[in-house]
């Protein structure tokens, strides 16, 4: 059985248990949102292609292909995820990119130099049991999971945040809110405009 929304059902209310939608040919289509103003047309489509096996562990192949209101050329980037056992959100490289309620986890991502500090951003569960509304709809039970820059030495919290991103059980992404590189306020999001769930 296939779930589906679209922006345009009225007062859709999402009530799951599950976590990130992850199957085969389940997709998801947004729309950015420049928070100072530019532009608003650029779209993304993200669809589960198919499965591929790395390092011995099954991950999803998640294609997203976004399209610029400006003309630019589309853009398409591969991803491969998959949700362990204990319902974290893990990428090819290891990154645990998010989890609905474990607050202790830290998701370790890349990390950069300025001069001769070193920076790893890091993600984590910032707040849970929320409820957030997207064209496609109002979801309960959501859950925000923060990336930020922290400096490797001090373990001090660099910027007033990186990036946001909200989940919705058993639909996944449904906003990111993301900062220039060195923290300040958001300058964009993404919302989820429409989905299919299998």
């Amino acid at each position: 059985m296939a779930v589906s929304c679209s922006n345009d059902d009225d007062n859709n209310t999402i009530n799951s248990s599950n976590f990130y939608g992850l199957g085969i040919g389940n997709t998801w289509t947004y729309q950015f949102n420049d928070l100072q103003g530019t532009w608003n047309e650029n779209m993304q489509t993200v669809t589960i292609t198919g499965i591929q096996t790395i390092s011995g562990e099954d991950y999803f192949v998640k294609e997203s292909e976004t399209t610029f209101d400006d003309g630019s050329p589309n853009e398409i980037t591969i991803e491969y995820v998959r949700e362990d056992a204990q319902g974290y959100l893990i990428n090819s490289f290891g990154t645990i990119l998010a989890h609905p309620n474990d607050f202790n986890f830290r998701g370790d991502s890349y990390s950069y130099f300025i001069g001769n500090e070193e920076f790893v951003y890091r993600t984590f569960l910032n707040s849970s049991n929320i409820i957030d509304t997207v064209p496609a709809g109002t979801f309960i039970d959501c859950f925000n999971i923060a990336l930020i820059s922290f400096n490797v030495q001090n373990q001090v919290r660099v910027g007033s945040g990186q990036a946001e991103f909200i989940y919705a059980p058993d639909i996944g992404l449904i906003k990111e809110k993301q900062a220039f590189l060195g923290g300040g306020p958001f300058v964009y999001e993404k919302v989820l405009v429409s989905y299919v769930i299998n």
